[in-house]
């Protein structure tokens, strides 16, 4: 964790009973949603035997914050977990164990921050190297890395939290998954998109087949 500005928006948010707490918070749903009994371990070990990872990106609108929640497992911790959430066929659905495991913690973050009034649009599941896990390409100022430990088998887990700049883009740059800075309205004056959603494939389309291509949207950048 580097230094981080008083006062800042990213501040208010890492010193939030949601970040603070998120330990116990995502070890309680982990342990409810695999019906397997959790711990938090330490981590910062070397975990090169990660074969699988995901992460998910979520991003707050309104004070141009962005958090990543990450998740990455060894081959016999996959294994084990999958067998026991899917059955004799769980074998080979390890990357669907990471990602619903992963939707499950991330859903639980956002819920906690929304009872803090941060409001926080969900992002989709993007499979990563094992090595992108807990070395991300963007640089998080606030970073915490954890394991559950869920009977015989671990997962690693990765916080971040940075503040994002906002760019504008013509309509037809937009892309799924972009987090919308301000709110989107058609020629007429109707809404069309809140700011802080998170377009989907859907949306972007419908956003080109109303909006001239010239028209330049707010979106927070990368």
């Amino acid at each position: 964790t580097k230094a981080v500005a008083p006062g800042s928006a990213l501040e208010n948010v890492t010193a939030s009973k949601s970040w603070r707490g998120s330990r116990e918070l995502l070890r309680q749903a982990a342990e409810a949603f695999l019906t397997v009994p959790a711990r938090v371990g330490v981590g910062g070990g070397a975990y090169s035997n990660l074969v699988a990872g995901c992460q998910f990106l979520m991003g707050n609108a309104a004070d141009s914050l962005e958090l990543r929640i990450a998740l990455a497992a060894d081959a016999k911790s996959i294994k084990l977990l999958a067998t026991h959430l899917f059955g004799d066929e769980g074998e080979s659905m390890g990357g669907e164990l990471l990602s619903e495991l992963g939707n499950i913690l991330m859903g639980t973050l956002k819920t906690s921050f929304s009872s803090e009034a941060v409001r926080f649009a969900a992002g989709l599941p993007e499979a990563v190297p094992p090595d992108r896990v807990l070395s991300p390409a963007a640089t998080y100022l606030v970073q915490t890395t954890f394991e559950l430990q869920l009977s015989d088998a671990r997962v690693v887990v990765y916080l971040g939290a940075k503040s994002s700049a906002v760019a504008s883009l013509p309509v037809g740059g937009l892309r799924e998954g972009m987090v919308v800075a301000g709110d989107i309205f058609n020629p007429k004056g109707l809404m069309l998109v809140r700011a802080g959603t998170r377009l989907s494939l859907n949306m972007v389309e419908k956003l080109r087949g109303i909006l001239t291509p010239k028209q330049h949207i707010e979106v927070m950048a990368a």
